[in-house]
């Protein structure tokens, strides 16, 4: 699998390893959000051979599905939603349609826990920086925090009217912030699960959040198009950034909390500054609608996932590539 030519000149292989590290970094967000932007609720997949036992049958809940029985070569019994590596790079945490939560060792991919209490897919997860929390948001409306490695049930955070979508810990591991199908983002206080506030809301759903890294603002993308920048922790909007045409499925700051970067269903990547909100450029577009964008650890490059099936990276060091 060969990327694009580099724009820069340097040392060949640390560059391609640079590249692989992106790629898999974007495919994980790619996972991770994929789900947010479909316009069917979670939990509704497609129909199979009514003949299979395994197919999925309308649950005892409504919006919900049974869930299909775990075999060796399927992590989950249903779609994987969102995935998320903690900090010491020991675990990955997944989530999905299944209701459950599950937590790997890397890299041995042996399963340590499955961690159950969500009464609905898992759409998002997110671990604080300590590593010593995992917090998760379903489609049962609720917000879970659970302890690590031990996968104990700390507490329900919170809930939304309608189901969670996107969570992000603070920096400093005291708040977790949420956004909703119930257009809210939500402030949440850890580990008591008291709401600090409800930061504000868009005008359709929200499909991610996430906190800059000073922890003085959460940005939140909707499907009304709109990036929008909230204070922490009084609530309040700083600045709303406007330029997508379609919704806004990925929000992600740089490492340096300068910049933001956007991924919407208008197919393109847009890069925004933090401290005015204006737009910078529009680095990157791709065929089909973008799900995921994330910063690579330095700052100098973008990766995206797309349902036009490749991951694209974009900045300074490169030129397009996908793969």
């Amino acid at each position: 699998m060969e990327v694009a030519a580099f724009r820069s000149e340097g040392d060949d292989s640390m560059k391609k390893n640079l590249v692989l590290t992106l790629m898999i970094t974007a495919m994980l967000c790619l996972l991770a959000n994929a789900g947010m932007a479909q316009d069917e609720p979670k939990g509704t997949p497609p129909g199979s051979d009514p003949a299979d036992p395994t197919r999925y049958r309308p649950g005892p809940r409504s919006g919900t599905t049974l869930r299909k029985p775990v075999t060796p070569d399927r992590a989950h019994g249903g779609a994987v939603y969102a995935v998320s590596y903690s900090p010491d790079g020991m675990y990955v945490a997944s989530g999905g349609l299944d209701y459950g939560v599950k937590l790997w060792k890397v890299p041995e991919a042996t399963l340590v826990k499955i961690l159950e209490g969500h009464q609905g897919a898992v759409n998002s997860v997110a671990f604080s920086r300590d590593g010593k929390y995992l917090a998760s948001g379903g489609s049962d409306n609720a917000i879970m925090l659970w302890s690590v490695p031990d996968g104990g049930s700390v507490t329900t955070l919170g809930r939304h009217s309608k189901r969670v979508n996107s969570v992000s810990f603070s920096p400093d591991g005291k708040y977790v912030a949420s956004g909703g199908s119930d257009n809210a983002v939500m402030l949440w206080k850890v580990p008591e699960g008291k709401l600090v506030a409800t930061l504000g809301r868009h005008s359709k759903r929200v499909n991610s959040v996430s906190f800059s890294p000073d922890g003085m603002y959460v940005a939140s993308g909707g499907s009304d198009n709109m990036v929008m920048l909230w204070k922490v922790p009084e609530g309040g909007l700083a600045r709303t950034l406007e330029g997508h045409s379609d919704a806004v499925n990925s929000v992600s700051f740089s490492p340096d909390g300068k910049y933001i970067a956007s991924g919407s269903s208008d197919n393109t990547i847009a890069l925004w500054s933090t401290p005015d909100g204006t737009l910078i450029s529009t680095p990157g577009q791709h065929a089909k609608r973008v799900f995921s964008v994330c910063f690579d650890p330095a700052g100098q490059c973008i990766a995206s996932g797309s349902a036009d099936e490749t991951v694209g990276l974009w900045g300074s060091i490169y030129s397009r590539s996908q793969f």
